[in-house]
């Protein structure tokens, strides 16, 4: 007898029932006995679900505690000592049932005498359980009246209120098959009293520029007035900063002025009537437009080598930034000539490359979308010296005597000295004697006796040598 091995076919004729919205069974027959290859053991079954493979010794299995109008998808595979091929996938839509949370968000957007205009979001996605076809408004007044309001949008209007009078909200959701919870606690909301005017209507903003913002609105039907209107209320806030202030206006507009750029404002309107009190508006939400920033970085350290300059500068406050901070300008004038370069804003300090003993005067500004800001007042910065980096030149000799010549030569070219040269070094050697020695001297010229002298000049500078310049042969 061979041994066992995998089934080489998967289950047949996979097929499933649906028992109600939050269960399936599903049924199957084992492989063709040509092709199990073995005992079956058990089937491995694939379910889209929380749990996902499952092992199951019959040719059914009832998948249970699903969610409505979902959809799953299962697999089935025999196993005798390794699992066989999969069935073709199957896919099982569940039904819809009622849902099982409430709306989200409700609230109230205007509180009139008479009326009430609430609205709502959906119930979360995984809890709506089948398509959404309407919501009920519950109405209870404070006498303990109640009734409801069915509407298929997100928003409703409660009329035929009475004023200065207490009532509760609460709204549901509703599938195909039935209504899901009311939202809990309910909304209680009071109507105005009658001395009490509307709120202004279609209030709007426009952002005129980074510190204009223009109000307009439109006054409340004459119906709802308590009494003749003698001008408006807008009442504005400020962020970041939540400063908060009233502003009159006689008409029905009004232009807000030296604002913060880039700052956002919220803003509320009333009446101011001749009798009684008025209520605001919704919030409108208002931001103006940046501007240039207002102030400079201030640098906070520099430190200088013989060939580099660094920079370290703190960003601005945020009530000077006036925007989105894009990066810093940094400004720098070197032997005259004034030079320019950003760096990005998540940087605050830079080295620059610079040449030794190099005065270098720099400042640094804040740019963002609109523009660049003031530069900080100047850095003038010095580099170190360093040692020259080219040779005396011109080096030449002139005999004085028998015994003496007289050596001058001309300091390295001046871009090359870098720093102020404090000694030469001469070295000599004697052709007769063989021998060699060097001479230390502040000056360009040098008397030196002898025989055929081989020389050469080399410069100093804070002890820091350059190379020697080519040799001259000599003869007296």
């Amino acid at each position: 007898m061979t041994s066992e091995d995998a089934p080489s076919e998967a289950p047949r004729y996979s097929r499933h029932t649906v028992l109600n919205a939050y269960s399936f069974i599903i049924t199957w027959s084992p492989p063709r006995s040509s092709s199990q290859n073995g005992v079956i053991n058990h089937y491995n079954l694939q379910l889209n679900d929380t749990t996902g493979l499952r092992s199951v010794t019959q040719t059914s299995y009832t998948a249970k505690n699903l969610h409505p109008y979902f959809i799953y998808t299962y697999s089935i595979a025999a196993f005798t000592v390794d699992t066989g091929p999969y069935s073709l996938q199957m896919s099982v839509r569940m039904p819809e049932a009622a849902p099982n949370g409430p709306p989200l968000n409700l609230r109230v957007t205007r509180r009139q005498l008479t009326s009430i205009t609430l609205a709502w979001g959906s119930p979360p996605l995984s809890h709506q359980n089948g398509i959404i076809t309407n919501y009920t408004l519950h109405i209870t007044s404070q006498e303990g009246h109640s009734y409801a309001i069915v509407t298929k949008t997100l928003n409703l209007i409660a009329s035929s209120l009475l004023s200065n009078s207490l009532y509760m909200f609460a709204v549901a959701a509703s599938t195909v098959v039935g209504r899901g919870p009311y939202t809990s606690p309910s909304l209680s909301v009071r109507t105005p009293s009658p001395d009490t005017t509307s709120p202004p209507q279609d209030v709007s903003a426009i952002v005129l520029d980074h510190e204009r913002i223009f109000v307009t609105w439109t006054a409340p039907p004459v119906s709802e007035q308590s009494g003749a209107i003698t001008g408006y209320k807008v009442k504005v806030t400020e962020y970041p900063t939540g400063r908060r202030w009233s502003e009159k206006a006689n008409l029905n507009m009004l232009t807000l002025i030296n604002l913060h750029p880039f700052y956002t404002y919220k803003m509320r309107v009333r009446v101011i009537p001749a009798t009684g009190n008025g209520q605001y508006s919704n919030t409108i939400v208002a931001k103006t437009l940046p501007s240039e920033p207002s102030s400079s970085p201030n640098i906070t350290f520099t430190e200088t080598t013989s060939h580099s300059v660094l920079l370290r500068w703190r960003s601005l406050p945020s009530h000077h930034q006036n925007g989105n901070i894009s990066g810093y300008v940094i400004n720098y004038v070197v032997n005259g000539q004034e030079q320019r370069l950003f760096v990005s804003a998540d940087v605050l300090e830079y080295t620059l490359k610079a040449n030794p003993h190099t005065e270098y005067v720099l400042s640094i500004a804040a740019a963002n979308s609109v523009g660049i800001g003031p530069f900080s007042a100047v850095v003038e910065l010095h580099t170190e010296e360093d040692g020259p980096t080219h040779h005396p030149i011109n080096l030449r000799g002139v005999p004085l005597s028998s015994t003496t010549i007289s050596l001058s030569w001309n300091p390295p070219p001046e871009e090359h000295q870098n720093g102020e040269i404090d000694f030469y070094i001469v070295l000599c050697w004697d052709g007769y004697s063989g021998s060699l020695f060097q001479h230390q001297t502040p000056s360009t010229k040098k008397p030196f006796t002898g025989f055929d002298l081989s020389t050469h000049i080399t410069a100093m500078c804070q002890h820091s040598q350059c190379s020697s310049a080519p040799s001259v042969l000599l003869r007296i």
